[in-house]
């Protein structure tokens, strides 16, 4: 095992990093090197062994003996599936998978620990929650007549399973190296066609090579490690708990963003790194179109930064930020239940987990959200769709709301995350509330907006 040749405490103790975050961290980068190996290993069944062997491995590394909470629940799920009917499986696996989810969070909780199995069990909700609709899709898809299909059968179809997965199959999707740990989750039969070459083959038989990866491997590593140093250079002065103390009273909106900024650099290193080591195997490759164009290499892209960055309101922030989960709550919950937003948010707050922060976080996107859509109605079609001083204002305010509200979502329990937004007298949730209040009573609704 690898860790006996590496001092993590002490590696952990250089950088200033929990243990449990250095050893994620290394999960992270040992990810290139697999993903270099696995570019090497035969299309087909090899490919799928190969990718639930790294991930069984990686796992053990970083979990320990917790990674067997991925392996149970996956195996679980898979007997649910080889025995069950698809009218039953794609309600029972998922709220399976919910609940072990919610377990994992709870003990989470318990132990107060940061990093433990529980981030790798999301990862393994979204696979296990989406196949169990695949599933189902594939049924529906050869069983009934056209008509009679869902809208979100139709919808889904591309992603539609149409018989069960071998065992290996399975396995290599739920712990492949390059998906387990935090993402990026595409797919079954996504994951399936890379492994089995139809994406890359196409390619090469089209042009007699395979597609360049060079600039979609360097480009979101190089991201990685710039988004890395930012979180290095700043994570000791502008932290919001030093010491385990609080430390929010008196600083400015300023010292806000740019603790935000290090704590969006966390991700963004993350996300662009598990990018660059999945395309190094070709994993972000979608093909070509009907014309032999390269349709681009987004199977692996978890955020678009720039869009977050120039973000003119919660809606493109949210659609930016950690698309993949994104698509799972758009394909999987919205649609199956006719775009009922109570389960949509529900599912998504037990997926995140229990500290009070986060529901804190998510009521007051929710309201944001409600004066969103006043400010659109009312306000916006005064000043137009391109005028670029309204949609600068619109930015800063965007990130100062964000940098204020994810304070809660950062600080996790209702103490600190309470002392936090008293620290700031509460200015966001005010301000939200006089635009409420006030701006339906000044501001006629434009019918055209």
């Amino acid at each position: 095992m690898l860790s006996d040749y590496l001092n993590i405490p002490y590696l952990a103790e250089t950088f200033g990093f929990e243990i449990g975050l250095m050893t994620y961290i290394i999960g992270i980068l040992m990810t290139f090197p697999m993903g270099f190996l696995m570019s090497f290993v035969p299309f087909g069944f090899c490919k799928h062994l190969s990718a639930a062997s790294l991930g069984a491995y990686l796992l053990h590394f970083t979990l320990g003996d917790q990674w067997l909470h991925i392996l149970f629940t996956s195996a679980a799920s898979y007997a649910m599936i080889c025995f069950l009917p698809r009218p039953v499986t794609k309600i029972v696996i998922p709220v399976f998978a919910m609940a072990y989810c919610s377990y994992a969070h709870i003990i989470r909780q318990m132990n107060n620990v940061e990093y433990d199995f529980a981030c790798a069990q999301m990862m393994l909700t979204i696979k296990l929650y989406s196949l169990a609709w695949n599933l189902w899709d594939g049924e529906q898809i050869q069983t009934i007549k056209k008509d009679n299909w869902t809208r979100a059968t139709i919808n889904n179809k591309p992603f539609a399973v149409y018989k069960t997965p071998s065992l290996i199959e399975f396995f290599g999707y739920c712990l492949n190296f390059s998906t387990c740990l935090i993402g990026p989750v595409y797919e079954f039969a996504t994951y399936k066609r890379i492994c089995d070459g139809d994406f890359v083959m196409a390619y090469y038989n089209k042009f007699g090579a395979y597609p360049s990866r060079t600039k979609h491997v360097l480009f979101p590593l190089l991201t990685a490690a710039f988004f890395a140093a930012h979180y290095l250079y700043f994570t000791n002065d502008y932290c919001l708990i030093k010491d385990g103390v609080l430390n929010v009273g008196g600083k400015s909106l300023i010292y806000l963003l740019i603790a935000f900024s290090v704590f969006k650099a966390k991700f963004y290193f993350a996300w662009k790194a598990m990018e660059a080591a999945n395309n190094i195997w070709y994993a972000g490759f979608e093909g070509l179109d009907k014309d032999g164009k390269i349709i681009g290499w987004d199977h692996t892209n978890n955020i678009d930064i720039w869009a977050i960055e120039t973000a003119p309101n919660l809606k493109m922030f949210s659609r930016s930020w950690n698309k993949k989960t994104s698509n799972w709550l758009n394909r999987y919950v919205f649609q199956r239940h006719k775009g009922n937003p109570l389960i949509v948010y529900s599912v998504s707050a037990i997926w995140h987990g229990f500290y009070p922060g986060y529901y804190i976080a998510f009521l007051s996107a929710a309201f944001c959200s409600l004066c969103e859509r006043i400010g659109r109605e009312r306000v916006s079609p005064l000043f137009g769709k391109n005028n670029i001083i309204y949609r600068l204002f619109c930015i800063v305010m965007m990130h100062c709301l964000i940098s204020y509200n994810l304070l809660s979502f950062i600080l996790l329990t209702w103490e600190n995350a309470f002392e936090a937004l008293k620290s700031q007298y509460f200015w966001g949730h005010i301000g939200l509330l006089v635009f409420y209040v006030v701006c339906p009573m000044v501001l006629k609704k434009n019918k055209n907006s």
